[in-house]
């Protein structure tokens, strides 16, 4: 399942010769499937899956808003208006996600899971998620981050949950023909 901002959300698409796989000797590009949903449809499958026992492997663009030191991912985490003076240079509209994804400024650069989540009060939203990441234990709280509802909106863009959690209406679209893409759309 993907939020990717550029595509139409509620469709099925087949990327064909992804850039997984052909960095490895001998070995060839994956086509990927994937159903484009919104992002806080993803937050529901993320909880649903761990609620179920079962990590989420995702993958997000790490170099933005992470504090390696910590583990925390949150938007808006460094002061950089302040530090380099923005405020002089604002322009009229920042840019949002979908300008980020098209332009390259934002994309899945790194891989990680998600194994459990914080919820202080049933009847609210999960407010951040535990990450296991694969740097070790010297990066983050001994290799765990902290990643904020709020980062997972503007950063993943990708996570694999079991077809079973998906709604009937999303399964039907799941065995459905997906249109496909070329990596030049991404």
């Amino acid at each position: 399942v993907a939020s990717v901002p550029i595509l139409p959300p509620g469709f099925l698409y087949l990327l064909r010769n992804s850039a997984i796989g052909p960095q490895l000797p001998g070995k060839r590009a994956f086509n990927l499937r994937f159903l484009n949903l919104e992002s806080e449809r993803l937050i529901e499958l993320t909880q649903q899956s761990i609620d179920s026992g079962q990590p989420v492997w995702f993958a997000a663009d790490i170099s933005a808003d992470a504090d390696r030191q910590t583990g925390v991912l949150f938007p808006d985490l460094y002061d950089r208006d302040s530090i380099y003076d923005l405020r002089r240079l604002e322009r009229s509209k920042p840019l949002d996600r979908f300008d980020e994804f098209y332009f390259g400024i934002t994309t899945p650069n790194h891989a990680m899971a998600i194994t459990g989540y914080d919820k202080p009060r049933p009847d609210e939203p999960v407010t951040k998620f535990k990450v296991e990441n694969s740097w070790g234990d010297k990066s983050g709280e001994k290799g765990i981050y902290h990643l904020y509802r709020e980062w997972f909106h503007e950063y993943v863009f990708e996570i694999i949950v079991h077809k079973d959690l998906l709604r009937d209406d999303e399964r039907s679209m799941w065995r459905g023909r997906p249109e496909e893409i070329s990596a030049y759309e991404l």
